[in-house]
């Protein structure tokens, strides 16, 4: 799976920019293809509104959270000053 292949058609001509860790993307080659999928057209959405996620707070203020197939979480960070999105982790809820 080539990942930048996938966030640049996902992004399409949106003029954000897109980054993600390392954490995010070793998270993504455990999980069944299904989720994999639902994960995709969550970012989708995120692209669309960057604001859709639960801000979150204490140690992890800053970052924002949605939820995937019930199961799992997605965090992200957006930086609207730079236009920057940033993919920080993919996770069980029970791995929080």
């Amino acid at each position: 799976m080539q990942l930048n292949n996938v966030f640049q058609e996902i992004q399409g001509d949106s003029l954000l920019i897109c980054t993600y860790e390392k954490k995010f993307l070793k998270s993504l080659k455990k999980i069944d293809k299904t989720v994999l999928f639902k994960l995709f057209k969550k970012i989708e959405q995120i692209f669309s509104n960057p604001s859709i996620g639960k801000y979150m707070c204490a140690n992890r203020r800053g970052q924002q959270e949605v939820y995937i197939a019930d199961a799992f979480r997605l965090y992200y960070s957006y930086n609207e000053r730079e236009n920057r999105i940033e993919f920080l982790e993919f996770s069980h809820k029970k791995h929080q």
